[in-house]
């Protein structure tokens, strides 16, 4: 789970503790840490915010790419236009979705679910 804003990266924790039992579930603030976690042990979901420190979500993606990685991504975004690499780039990896905010429980659940079952 990676965002910058504490109080969100809490709450969706909270939201996937609470819908999946068995969950582990490894929080980051920047993209930097991020990418650190995905290289040293690749998760098997990521879920982003659009906008945090450090490296871009675009910059982690393409990374996994040339490591012939390839994990599902869910991207948190207040709106399209806030994220600029939602112009299609991003949009071109295969396993990529984008949860508008503001978003329910079921919401998130149903996109792990499409990505995890």
């Amino acid at each position: 789970m990676l965002d910058d804003v504490p109080e969100v990266r809490n709450t969706i924790i909270a939201i996937l503790n609470y819908c999946f039992e068995d969950f582990v579930v490894t929080e980051c603030s920047n993209g930097n840490e991020a990418w650190e976690k995905i290289f040293e042990d690749p998760p098997n979901l990521l879920i982003s915010d659009c906008n945090h420190p450090g490296l871009p979500l675009e910059e982690i993606m393409q990374r996994l790419s040339k490591l012939r990685q390839i994990i599902p991504v869910i991207v948190l975004s207040a709106a399209i236009s806030a994220c600029p690499e939602l112009d299609g780039r991003l949009l071109g990896f295969a396993q990529v979705t984008v949860l508008h905010k503001p978003f329910t429980i079921d919401d998130i659940r149903n996109q792990v679910l499409r990505f995890l079952a």
